[in-house]
């Protein structure tokens, strides 16, 4: 059996100049998309790489009754009544490019058939610009949106997008709300069914 030195350290320097292209391309398309079980502290929900290595991470995302003046979720919860009001809060960590952070957050409510009931557009976006001397930076945001009369009751999606203006990165997240109906309540105390 015949094996030949010389054209090993050449196949190998092949297939990790290729492999080294195969894993450049991905990064510059930003096919680096890793989605996980939402959780504690410090667990992503969404992970997103720029064009050039930049990372965008969503976390923490709830649903409330209220959020506070310091995003504070109060009343955790996933079901609410119509006619009311919905709030959620969410975390993101993006990459600081050039000592800048530009974010932009949008939303839209769908029902499981895919029928928009509210949608993405200029005035439900909030756009967040700063400054910052560090690597990583964490922005907060919190939006409220009221559950009409004429919204039936049942479960529906929020579409919520993330974007940094500054990398072109994207995130895009669903989750689940159930609407239920407030039931009149009978003079005498009891509720209809």
């Amino acid at each position: 059996m015949s094996f030949n030195v010389r054209g090993v350290p050449r196949v190998v320097l092949v297939l990790l100049i290729i492999g080294g292209l195969v894993f450049l391309s991905a990064l510059i398309l930003g096919v680096t998309n890793l989605s996980g079980a939402s959780g504690g502290e410090g667990d992503a929900l969404l992970y997103q790489n720029g064009p050039f290595g930049e990372g965008l991470v969503l976390k923490n995302f709830q649903w409330c009754d209220y959020v506070d003046i310091y995003y504070r979720c109060i009343n955790p919860r996933s079901t609410f009544d119509v006619p009311g009001s919905v709030s959620f809060t969410l975390t993101v960590e993006s990459d600081v490019v050039s000592g800048g952070v530009q974010l932009v957050e949008n939303y839209a409510i769908k029902d499981k058939e895919g029928n928009y009931h509210l949608v993405m557009d200029e005035a439900n976006a909030i756009y967040f610009e700063g400054i910052s001397s560090e690597d990583k930076d964490k922005v907060f945001f919190k939006n409220s949106f009221r559950l009409e009369e004429d919204l039936s009751p049942g479960d529906y999606i929020l579409e919520l997008e993330v974007e940094n203006l500054l990398f072109g990165g994207k995130l895009t997240l669903e989750e689940e709300i159930s609407v239920e109906e407030i039931l009149p309540e009978d003079p005498a105390g009891v509720e209809y069914q």
